[in-house]
């Protein structure tokens, strides 16, 4: 039955840690369930996005939009750290190859906590060209986490990210924000084997 719905991505969330003073390089992963957010058991997960409602024998998916939020918190030991902007990549993965990717650069604000850094954003794209995923194929999301240079960080600092949501200031918490990949439903036609 053709239509359209939505993937919703979960709050979700990964830490990255750098080397001292090379917090530029690219750190990516596909963020765990729990993960630093939390997240209950059951549900989709940034590693199976269509896990509660996946493509039947006769339909396929044609992912055509998509809004992604994304936080970030850096924690720097020393008094003083420097942090200009905080990048952030979301790649959307069928089966575990890359399909499409999107990204966003920040301003990394200084929080009133002490060596806090904080940057939300939301990564939204509507795509020319829809990615297809057909039966038995596997929808991920890899986030990507860089800090802009210049950055001067210590060996002790760690950049927690998350999907899903956004950062709060005021409290170092997360606030999960509705983040929709849509698709149309396409029927395919039967097969007079089954």
């Amino acid at each position: 039955m053709p239509g359209s719905s939505s993937f919703f991505v979960p709050l979700a969330g990964t830490t990255y840690d750098f080397p001292a003073t090379n917090g530029t390089e690219w750190n990516r992963q596909i963020p765990p369930p729990g993960g630093i957010a939390g997240q209950p058991t059951g549900i989709a997960t940034c590693a199976a996005l269509e896990y509660m409602a996946p493509p039947t024998l006769r339909t396929a998916y044609s992912i055509y939009s998509l809004s992604i939020a994304w936080g970030a918190q850096l924690f720097d030991s020393v008094d003083s750290p420097y942090v200009g902007t905080i990048l952030a990549e979301i790649a959307l993965l069928i089966n575990g190859d890359v399909a499409w990717v999107g990204s966003d650069v920040q301003p990394a604000v200084l929080s009133s906590l002490a060596s806090w850094y904080l940057a939300s954003g939301v990564i939204s794209a509507d795509l020319v060209n829809p990615l297809r995923i057909d039966p038995r194929e596997r929808l991920s999301l890899r986030l990507g986490g860089a800090l802009g240079a210049p950055a001067t960080v210590s060996a002790t600092n760690a950049l927690y990210m998350i999907v899903g949501g956004k950062s709060i200031p005021s409290t170092l918490g997360y606030l999960s924000i509705q983040s929709p990949i849509n698709y149309q439903i396409i029927d395919l036609p039967g097969d007079r084997s089954l």
